[in-house]
């Protein structure tokens, strides 16, 4: 469904953590914040991550698919930054892997 087409409500920050970020990520760590939202009497949740902790109890807004209420804009975005840092590395192991090909290496 096309996100303009998204609805808005409430959710809040159950817990925000620490996480060290593996070495593949280029980074030192982040925050990882679960929220939970409710709608239509269902409960949801989800979780993104941060550089910027959040406090747990606070309110935000959030953008959800009313057909599918389980898919957020925040749960989205980590996935497709995840899926980004793969796609990151699978290109550089298969330049690795070419370049060594082409150098002779075995």
């Amino acid at each position: 469904m096309d996100r303009t087409l998204w609805l808005e409500t409430r959710a809040t920050i159950y817990t925000c953590g620490w996480q060290d970020t593996p070495w593949y990520y280029f980074g030192s760590g982040n925050y990882i914040i679960v929220f939970s939202y409710t709608i239509n009497g269902n409960h949801y949740s989800g979780e993104y991550d941060d550089v910027v902790p959040a406090t747990e109890g606070s309110q935000f807004s959030l953008r959800y698919d009313p057909n599918n209420p389980e898919e957020n804009e925040k749960s989205i975005e980590m996935k497709r930054g995840r899926w980004l840092t793969v796609a990151a590395l699978a290109l550089v192991f298969a330049a690795f892997t070419i370049y060594g090909r082409y150098r002779g290496w075995k």
